[in-house]
């Protein structure tokens, strides 16, 4: 279909008037673009920074698995008892989190892990007698006793807890398998 050049220049004069009304955005378009985004933003900050004790206990439970993996083999190398020692990863001390010692049968420290600052050992969820995981020669884990078959499902678990005051926020939990010595994630 043809149109006659004069209606051709009037819809085109129709369609710049339209379009000269709206160039670019508004202020208060802006106002509103600009309060979305911003919302948007500090709820996601928000999730974020509520997630970072979450982080910190899942980090801290690499450390003390490492801390065991340590004691394990330093047992097996010097072909003595080797203790990773709880007590003092039961309060903050300092500013930091809790402690945890490796020691030989003597007391001497051979290496100390520092937890995250409120990442505690969670002495109701953990089942390990008198704060202490202790490896023979073999790399065996024994009981409070010396003993490696007093050792099993029911005093083998760790748990590592974020405290917020007096409560655990966030905790995960290790177990040492009896016999073997080997540490699995729960």
């Amino acid at each position: 279909m043809f149109l006659p050049g004069s209606l051709c220049r009037q819809i085109h004069k129709i369609y710049e008037e339209i379009m000269k009304k709206h160039i670019g955005f508004t202020l208060f378009e802006l106002l509103i673009t600009v309060f979305i985004a911003g919302l948007i933003s500090l709820l996601a900050i928000s999730n974020v920074l509520s997630q970072i004790p979450n982080f910190k206990v899942k980090e801290d439970i690499k450390s003390v698995e490492q801390a065991l993996k340590k004691a394990r083999s330093s047992a097996i190398k010097k072909s003595c008892v080797i203790n990773a020692d709880f007590a003092k990863a039961l309060n903050n001390n300092g500013e930091n989190g809790g402690i945890i010692e490796i020691t030989e049968q003597d007391g001497t420290v051979l290496d100390s892990i520092i937890l995250s600052h409120n990442s505690l050992l969670n002495q109701s969820s953990s089942t390990i007698q008198n704060n202490i995981v202790a490896f023979d020669y073999r790399g065996q884990p024994l009981d409070s006793t010396g003993a490696t078959d007093g050792f099993n499902n029911t005093n083998n678990s760790i748990t590592i807890s974020y405290y917020d005051g007096s409560n655990p926020k966030f905790s995960e939990s290790l177990t040492i398998l009896p016999l073997t010595g080997n540490i699995s994630k729960n």
